[in-house]
């Protein structure tokens, strides 16, 4: 069964190891870490160096071969369920610290051995958190693992320090650089990884050492979408939106240089003010279509009365009327002295501008008001010739009527009638009316349209 022996007694085959601080090198044991290789675009794996005399109970040295084993642990105290029953170590010890190394060795004459400890298994990244105590085992090699002895560096066995701590020198291969370089911001330093595995801004490098620095090198952005993000509480970005293939920036732009385009672009919600901001040589083709308005206000500009020949006797004004505040509005009003109905019609010529796409949804709104709401008293009835003089069917445009009060008509078109930007359009407004206090007034004719 494995035990632990004084390191003044090792049973019937070892009386004596040395054991020294990894720092002393006077004395016959040491642990030391090996001189940090030069400068290099390589780490390769550090080692310490171990040496011990082994003499007999004699005192003698111990010159036959023998098997040291060497592992890590977190706490200082040996106890029974550090091995299993074959003698070997129990990996599942809550003490153990993942590390452990095993060497034949066959002491000189003096009964001296060095070997290098991590030249068989790599030495973890030492943290003296978890890699506190080193423990060396030894046994005749002929001998089964359960001939295992602890060495107990303080030579009482009745204690809990059965194995020997590490002094700073294997930190100090973590601590200070790696191939000779040190962490910082400076050239040549090495940057290091936040909390959260991320590079913090103190230690970002200068430079990537390439003319190209890459996002998403690895090609694994969810969505093929790539961003570079300014501040966790200001959360901007400028991002790469593969799937709509262009870039995103979350917020606004300013721009002290030029600006230019290859290609076509949308500008949306844009204000262009102040002094030269001159836009040249952009075709009308290039600019998207939006809801433009034209009113016309009677006079509607080219418009003529015109009567169709019978049953056109009474009188057309042009009146104005002060509704109060902004209410301002000028409009044709039509009555006559006859007890039959009487109308007059106001025909409009108009030509559609030069940026005119197509009429909206509800093309034309006209504002009206009737002495009554009876259609065979007074009412008005609009119709419609587009760029090639053929009627346009309209649906809300007969017998209008108000009762009294200023409202807005809505007319819209069927069928496919032509409107060719430049081109003359021409809309007629009959009004009719009949004695007895009968009247009609036409308002605003507005015309809603998308235009460049």
């Amino acid at each position: 069964m494995m035990t632990k022996i004084q390191n003044k007694n090792l049973a019937n085959f070892l009386s004596k190891v040395a054991l020294a601080s990894a720092l002393t090198a006077a004395l016959v044991y040491s642990v030391q870490a090996s001189p940090p290789p030069p400068a290099s675009n390589t780490t390769a794996p550090y080692k310490l160096t171990y040496t011990a005399k082994l003499t007999n109970a004699s005192n003698a040295p111990i010159t036959t071969p023998q098997t040291v084993r060497f592992s890590l642990w977190t706490d200082a105290d040996w106890d029974v369920g550090d091995i299993d029953g074959l003698g070997d170590i129990n990996t599942l010890s809550p003490g153990y610290a993942g590390w452990q190394e095993t060497y034949t060795v066959t002491p000189n004459s003096d009964g001296i051995f060095t070997v290098e400890l991590g030249s068989t298994t790599v030495f973890p990244n030492f943290n003296s958190d978890v890699h506190v105590y080193l423990e060396v085992d030894v046994k005749p090699s002929a001998s089964a693992n359960t001939a295992f002895e602890v060495l107990d560096p303080s030579g009482n066995t009745a204690d809990t320090l059965d194995r020997k701590s590490f002094n700073s020198s294997p930190y100090a291969v973590n601590s200070d650089t790696v191939d000779n370089r040190d962490v910082g911001t400076d050239p040549g330093n090495i940057p290091f990884l936040d909390g959260t595995g991320k590079l913090t801004f103190g230690v970002m490098p200068g430079g990537t050492g390439a003319d190209t620095f890459i996002l998403d090198a690895d090609n694994n952005a969810i969505s093929n979408i790539v961003s570079l993000q300014f501040g966790g509480v200001i959360a901007e970005y400028l991002r790469w939106n593969d799937p709509a293939s262009r870039f995103d920036l979350s917020d606004s732009l300013q721009i002290d240089g030029d600006l230019s385009f290859i290609g076509t672009g949308n500008i949306t919600g844009a204000t262009i003010d102040g002094t030269l901001n001159t836009i040249t040589n952009i075709p009308n083709t290039a600019i998207l279509p939006y809801n433009k308005i034209i009113r016309l206000a009677p006079a509607y500009d080219g418009a003529s009365l015109q009567n169709d020949g019978s049953n056109n006797k009474g009188r057309m004004n042009l009146q104005y009327e002060d509704l109060g505040g902004t209410d301002r509005r000028n409009y044709y009003q039509w009555t006559t002295g006859l007890a039959a109905a009487q109308d007059l019609d106001i025909n409009i010529k108009y030509q559609l501008p030069t940026d005119f796409v197509a009429f909206t949804g509800t093309p034309l709104t006209l504002t009206l008001q009737t002495q009554d709401g009876t259609a065979a008293n007074n009412r008005v009835d609009v119709t419609m010739y587009d760029s090639t003089g053929t009627a346009v069917a309209l649906t809300g445009a007969t017998a209008l009527t108000s009762a009294g009060v200023w409202a807005d008509q809505s007319i819209t078109f069927g069928g496919a009638p032509t409107f060719t930007p430049g081109t003359f359009i021409v809309i007629n407004i009959k009004a009719t009316a009949v004695n007895g206090g009968k009247y009609v007034k036409v308002g605003d004719l507005q015309l809603n349209y998308t235009g460049r």
